[in-house]
C-alpha cells in the first residue's frame, strides 16, 4: 500500500517530463526555421554579390553563374533564390524567404526548396518550390487568386508571378505542367491544422509569370 503514492509520483513526474520534451520540440521547430533564415539571408547576399565572379564548375545548375555558398560549415545545400509572399497573406509586410537548392526533408527543415522542372531557372520553364505547412509556408493558407509572388535569382531581374489557382490534390496524382510553360508552383502539405504530419494531401499554388507590378 505504501508503494502506490511513490509509483504515482514517478508516473506523474514522467508524464510531466514527457510533456515538457514534446513542448520543447514543438517550439524548437519554428525557432530553428526562423534562425536558419537569418543565416541563409547572409549566404544569399554573398551569393548575389559573387554571382558575376563565379569560376567555371562552381555554379549551381539551377541558376548558372551563381556560386554555391553554404550557409553554415556542415550544410549540404545552398541558397538559389528569394521568394517574396504578398503582404495580404503574411500580415506583416511582404515576407522574403530564402529558397534552397533541394527539396529533401533535411534541407526543408531550414527553408523552402526548389526543384526546377525541365528548363533551367534562368529560362522559361516551370519552377516548383516546396515548403512545410507549419513553418515557412504557413502563410500559403492566406493566399488568394490574383495576388503576386516575386522571385529573385542571383544576377537576374526580379520576376513577378500572379496566382492563378489553388487546389488540393493527392500527392500521387499531382503532375507538374509542361516544361514549356513559364510558371511558378508552390507546394505544401494539407490541411494546415492536421494533427498528424506527412499526410497524402498537398496544396498546390500555381502562378503565371507577368511582366511586373507590386504585390497585392
Amino acid at each position: 500500500m505504501r508503494r502506490r503514492p511513490a509509483s504515482r509520483r514517478i508516473v506523474a513526474v514522467a508524464a510531466l517530463l514527457a510533456g515538457a520534451v514534446l513542448f520543447a520540440q514543438g517550439l524548437w521547430i519554428p525557432v530553428k526555421a526562423e534562425v536558419a533564415q537569418v543565416l541563409l539571408e547572409r549566404a544569399w547576399r554573398t551569393t548575389v554579390a559573387a554571382a558575376r565572379q563565379t569560376a567555371p564548375g562552381e555554379e549551381d545548375r539551377r541558376t548558372p553563374g551563381a556560386p554555391r555558398v553554404a550557409p553554415w560549415s556542415w550544410a549540404d545545400t545552398w541558397p538559389v533564390a528569394r521568394l517574396t509572399l504578398p503582404e495580404a497573406a503574411t500580415g506583416r509586410g511582404g515576407r522574403g524567404l530564402i529558397v534552397l537548392a533541394s527539396t529533401s526533408g533535411e534541407a526543408m527543415a531550414f527553408g523552402p526548396g526548389m526543384r526546377a522542372n525541365g528548363e533551367m531557372a534562368h529560362e522559361a520553364g516551370d519552377l516548383l518550390i516546396a515548403g512545410h505547412r507549419d513553418t515557412h509556408f504557413a502563410a500559403l493558407r492566406h493566399l488568394a487568386a490574383g495576388q503576386l509572388l516575386h522571385l529573385e535569382l542571383p544576377g537576374k531581374a526580379q520576376r513577378a508571378y500572379r496566382v492563378g489557382s489553388l487546389r488540393v490534390v493527392h500527392r500521387s496524382r499531382y503532375a507538374p505542367p509542361p516544361a514549356a510553360t513559364d510558371r511558378l508552383t508552390l507546394v505544401t502539405c494539407w490541411p494546415f491544422d492536421a494533427l498528424v504530419p506527412g499526410g497524402p494531401l498537398r496544396l498546390v499554388v500555381e502562378a503565371e509569370r507577368v511582366d511586373g507590378g507590386s504585390s497585392s
